[in-house]
């Protein structure tokens, strides 16, 4: 993989996971240093999240929020226009206060993803589905890597250079 001096990725990653999901955090949040060194990425930058967000709620206004309700609208807008889908992986549910009655949207978010940019366009997030299989975390970072196996998916991505 050529190097992007635009390319950049974020992790993001669940403040309190399950138990079998603490150890793959762990494993993941360093393979992006190697990319960077290496000078195929520009950055990585990792993001703590909780299990979910209202979007109409106060924690939505925060800096922290808008940076979320900003990474959804971009994965919401990327997915349908590259062909794969993410509802299964960042479902949006109604939610009723037992004690109010008040209904609210939430968007649940998965222990792990990765958001990859191309200057400040979404180039790609992780986990998804595309026409014939899911890509995860995992198999993108490899891509990320140049694992030429046939399970890292290799596009898109940073641009290859003309020879």
């Amino acid at each position: 993989m050529a190097s992007n001096p635009r390319y950049r990725v974020g992790l993001y990653v669940r403040s309190l996971p399950a138990d079998d999901d603490y150890g793959r955090q762990e494993r993941v949040l360093e393979r992006p240093d190697r990319p960077v060194a290496d000078g195929r990425l520009a950055s990585r930058e990792v993001h703590v999240w909780g299990p979910g967000v209202c979007r109409q709620s106060r924690v939505a206004e925060t800096p922290a929020g808008a940076l979320v309700g900003d990474r959804l609208d971009r994965i919401a807008a990327w997915a349908p226009a590259t062909g794969r889908s993410v509802e299964q992986f960042v479902p949006t549910t109604e939610l009723r206060s037992a004690f109010t009655g008040d209904v609210r949207t939430a968007t649940r978010f998965p222990a792990l993803a990765l958001a990859e940019f191309d200057g400040d366009d979404l180039a790609f997030f992780v986990p998804c589905r595309d026409r014939e299989s899911v890509v995860g975390v995992d198999g993108r970072l490899r891509a990320l890597e140049g694992d030429p196996r046939p399970s890292a998916p290799r596009s898109p991505g940073p641009p290859e250079e003309s020879v």
